[in-house]
């Protein structure tokens, strides 16, 4: 059975407050894409709790395809601010590379089309541009970008394309966010496990288990989100890793789910690859910013996440 923890520590989607600088966001005229997703959903509620303007959400009318410049004249309107977060993660080369590069240049040239101030572009990127070579390495904003995935290669194209188009943005590589309402089996190998332990199925981890990332739960995700959206915003062009800044390794995120749900087994698939390098993100440069840092350790987000699943699997 899975055992009880802090029922109140987080309101998943929640309703921020961080402190008395919200009454800045709260004035500023918030744009938002991507608010279907993972991430977006929760960066929603949270705007919906502190903003006193309605937060503009892209919306589009047919949802095949790439969206059109057209589609987004009409968005970027009277708006101080954009959270980018719409895009493509899964689907193939081709879904995913126009799904990230194309809808941001249709983004970026509909704000260009602007008079007046042009808002400021909240970007979503991704620890996947990075280049992996090293073991246990620590990805530094000054490290090689040269990403080795089609989801990397995507998502860098999107940023040299923003980093180009002389609108004021902040690019934000964050490393893996897990958390409730993440899909299983889609985004997060977290959200997997999780699914297949309440569901009473074996976890089964590729090599030997001990290849690992950075986890960021969502909470602190949302809340670094809106910590850039109450900064003074001076800046035009801003780069930071967001990050938990800790390695955890399979073997770590089967045991914590073991510890909640007992009867969990756990078997290595020994002939499969263990997958990339380990690696951790620097994200001092942001914490320093913004005053910003993770809150929630993944002993503490692992029993979070199965809380919230075994609720949706008992609905």
């Amino acid at each position: 059975m899975l055992k009880q923890s802090r029922e109140n520590t987080v309101n998943y989607f929640m309703s921020v407050s961080i402190n008395t600088q919200t009454s800045i966001v709260s004035h500023r005229r918030i744009g938002l894409t991507g608010a279907n997703g993972f991430i977006g959903g929760h960066l929603l509620k949270a705007l919906q709790g502190i903003s006193t303007h309605r937060v503009k959400v892209f919306k589009r009318k047919n949802k095949r395809g790439v969206p059109a410049r057209s589609e987004f004249l009409s968005f970027v309107k009277d708006s101080d601010i954009i959270y980018h977060l719409g895009g493509v993660n899964r689907g193939t080369p081709t879904e995913v590379l126009r799904g990230n590069i194309l809808t941001m240049q249709n983004l970026i040239q509909a704000v260009q089309s602007l008079k007046g101030d042009w808002p400021h572009v909240i970007f979503t990127s991704s620890s996947q541009v990075y280049q992996l070579k090293s073991d246990n390495a620590t990805l530094r904003e000054s490290d090689p970008v040269e990403p080795q995935s089609i989801y990397g290669i995507a998502k860098k194209t999107a940023e040299e394309l923003l980093t180009l188009s002389k609108i004021p943005h902040t690019l934000l590589r964050f490393s893996n966010v897990y958390g409730p309402a993440c899909r299983p089996h889609y985004n997060s190998v977290v959200a997997t496990l999780c699914d297949q332990a309440l569901q009473g199925k074996t976890l089964t981890l590729n090599g030997d288990g001990e290849k690992g990332r950075d986890f960021l739960f969502i909470n602190d995700a949302i809340h670094a989100l809106i910590a850039v959206g109450i900064s003074s915003l001076k800046e035009t062009r801003g780069l930071y890793n967001v990050s938990s800044g800790k390695i955890t390794t399979l073997n770590q995120i089967a045991q914590q789910i073991r510890q909640q749900i007992s009867e969990t087994c756990i078997q290595h698939r020994l002939s499969a690859p263990s997958g990339d390098p380990s690696y951790r993100c620097d994200s001092h440069r942001f914490r320093r910013r913004f005053k910003w840092k993770p809150e929630t350790s993944i002993q503490e987000g692992i029993p979070l996440t199965l809380q919230w699943y075994k609720k949706r699997l008992s609905q």
